[in-house]
C-alpha cells in the first residue's frame, strides 16, 4: 500500500512540473502584446491556441489575434500571433465569446462586435494559419452568446442570442449553412 501511494504521488509530481521552459521563473511568451481577454484550446496532437483581444487605437479599439504553439512551445504565428479579426465593429469593452477545436486540429473563434451593431461572426483558422472562411469570417447576424460545438463530421453547429431566444445554424465544413 505505502509502494501504491508513493508511487501516485511520484507521478503526480512529475506531471505538475511539466512545462516548454526547463527554467520555472520563465513563462512562455506566447505574443509580445498587450491583450485584454484570452482564451485557450488544446489540439489532439499536443499543440496549443491562445486567442486573444489586443487592446488597439479607436476607432478600432480591439483586434481578435491568434497564437498557435507547438509542443515545444514555439509560436507557429510570428512574434504577435496573427491577426483573425481587426473589422469588427468594436468599442472599449470585449462581450462574451466562444473558441473550439476540431478533430483536424482547426481553431473556430465566435466572436460579436461591441461598437453598437452588435455582429456576430464566426472564423475558421486552419493550424497553418489559413482563416478558411475568408477575411471576416461568417456573419451569424446581430446577437450575442457565440457558442460553438465542432461536430466529427467537419460541420459546426453554432448558436447565438439576437434577443430573447436562441438562433442555433449547422454549416458545412466550408461554411455554408445547412438549415434553412
Amino acid at each position: 500500500m505505502k509502494n501504491t501511494i508513493l508511487l501516485l504521488f511520484s507521478a503526480l509530481c512529475s506531471a505538475l512540473h511539466a512545462q516548454w521552459t526547463p527554467n520555472t521563473a520563465l513563462n512562455t511568451l506566447a505574443a509580445n502584446v498587450n491583450t485584454d481577454d484570452m482564451m485557450t484550446a488544446a489540439t489532439n496532437d499536443g499543440r496549443t491556441y491562445i486567442a486573444f483581444w489586443a487592446p488597439v487605437s479607436g476607432p478600432t479599439y480591439y483586434e481578435l489575434r491568434l497564437q498557435l504553439l507547438d509542443t515545444s512551445g514555439t509560436p507557429q504565428f510570428g512574434p504577435n500571433g496573427m491577426i483573425v479579426d481587426n473589422t469588427i465593429g468594436m468599442s472599449t469593452s470585449t462581450s462574451l465569446w466562444d473558441m473550439a477545436v476540431d478533430n483536424t486540429n482547426n481553431v473556430y473563434l465566435g466572436i460579436t462586435g461591441t461598437g453598437g451593431n452588435g455582429d456576430a461572426r464566426v472564423h475558421k483558422v486552419s493550424p497553418s494559419g489559413t482563416k478558411q472562411w475568408g477575411t471576416n469570417g461568417i456573419t451569424l447576424g446581430q446577437g450575442y452568446c457565440v457558442r460553438l460545438l465542432p461536430l466529427a463530421s467537419g460541420d459546426l453547429i453554432t448558436a447565438y442570442l439576437p434577443a430573447s431566444h436562441a438562433v442555433i445554424q449547422k454549416y458545412s465544413s466550408t461554411g455554408v449553412a445547412q438549415w434553412t
